[in-house]
């Protein structure tokens, strides 16, 4: 039977573990964001080794393509997204816009690229224009987000990340203008 080197409470290795298998095999595996990433070796050592290094990786965004959307928040990805880009292909309040998306969604702000759906964003509309805010304000507020879909699929290294914002809106002012 296998033993497990380092369990939580319900079993499931919490930063990583090593597990000594019947046929005197040693899995290493790490958990990340509801993935378990595993692999096999003769030593304790090879398997000590790679979860370290998987670790690392993590830890400095050197994720496999299928992670790399799960590391990055929404919040991490605007504030990325000021950092890189040109700010002359932005207006000057964008900073502002962002700090304060920030204040009054945290709770999507703070969720992964990947886990964003468009039901997220459609609760997110609802929520501003009960706030009393215009179509436009809130278009605003989307295309800033929409950006960073589209940074992360493009130069991130989140290739086939879905954009739960695309052709979506709040809708236009009825009378503006």
């Amino acid at each position: 039977m296998a033993s497990s080197v380092k369990t939580n409470a319900v079993g499931r290795p919490s930063e990583g573990g090593i597990e000594v298998r019947e046929c005197g095999t040693f899995r290493a595996r790490i958990h990340r964001d509801d993935k378990r990433i595993s692999a096999t070796f003769s030593s304790q050592e090879e398997a000590e080794q790679w979860r370290l290094d998987r670790r690392k990786d993590h830890a400095s965004g050197n994720l496999p393509k299928h992670l790399r959307a799960k590391a990055i928040t929404l919040s991490e990805g605007m504030q990325r997204l000021l950092s890189e880009i040109d700010p002359g292909r932005y207006h000057n309040d964008t900073e502002n816009k962002i700090g304060h998306l920030e204040e009054i969604a945290p709770k999507l702000c703070s969720k992964a690229l990947a886990n964003i759906t468009r039901d997220d964003v459609k609760d997110f509309i609802a929520r501003r224009k009960a706030m009393g805010r215009k179509p436009a304000t809130i278009n605003r507020d989307l295309t800033i987000m929409r950006s960073v879909f589209n940074e992360a699929a493009a130069d991130w290294g989140c290739e086939g990340l879905a954009n739960p914002l695309a052709r979506l809106t709040a809708g236009k002012d009825v009378g503006a203008r």
